[in-house]
Order: structure tokens, then sequence, then C-alpha cells
């Protein structure tokens, strides 16, 4: 991935859990903190198309999110994601997709995710 290239996916990522952050003031997982991050379910390593997809980011505290990491049994993950989201398989369905991302794709997404802001 060229250097511009790697730039705009990390400002249309930055853009995007803003936009998540503002949209979903609450920890989607605890419902009482503040939201402060956002969580990729389906592992962002596993392939590009989960990794902007909205479905699959979660609105969560430092706390929550820190136990999706470190603390919580694949149970207690799996028990927190479909109280929050529902049936998950469409996400697992595409996590293998090898869908790649180009300029003008981050350069729409810029552009989407900054209206999302000023509205």
């Amino acid at each position: 991935m060229s250097q511009d290239k790697r730039k705009l996916k990390k400002k249309a990522w930055k853009l995007l859990a803003t936009c998540i952050r503002q949209e979903k003031p609450r920890c989607e997982v605890c419902k009482v903190n503040p939201t402060t991050e956002v969580h990729h379910i389906v592992l962002k390593a596993r392939g590009n198309v989960v990794y902007f997809l909205e479905r699959n980011l979660l609105a969560v505290c430092a706390t929550c999110h820190t136990g999706f990491h470190r603390r919580w049994s694949p149970e207690e993950i799996e028990q927190a994601v479909v109280k929050t989201k529902g049936d998950f398989s469409d996400v697992e369905q595409v996590k293998w997709n090898t869908l790649k991302y180009s300029v003008s794709d981050y350069e729409r997404m810029i552009a989407e995710y900054t209206e999302r802001l000023t509205k």
C-alpha cells in the first residue's frame, strides 16, 4: 500500500470513529459509561471489508473495550455482541473477502464522514 493510500485510510478511520462516538455517546455494551473508543468485533486484521463496515463496529467505553481484549471469555464476548448487534452472521460471512479499497474509495469515505460530522 502506498504511503498516500495509507494516510487516506488512517484519516478515513479517524473520521468514522469520531462519527460513531458522536452518534452513540453511551457505551453500546454497558449503556452507562460514555463512549471513548470504537471496537472491531471481527478483528480488523481479518480483512479490509470489515475494517470500515459499521455493522462490525461497537461504540464502547474503555472498560468494556478492555473486556473485549483482555478479560472476557469467548462466551461473554458473544453475549455482548448478540445483545447489541443481534444476529451477526452477515458480517462473519464477509470477513475473509479480499476486496481492496482504492484511493478514490478512501476519498469518498472521507467526504461522507466529514459531511456526517457537520450535521
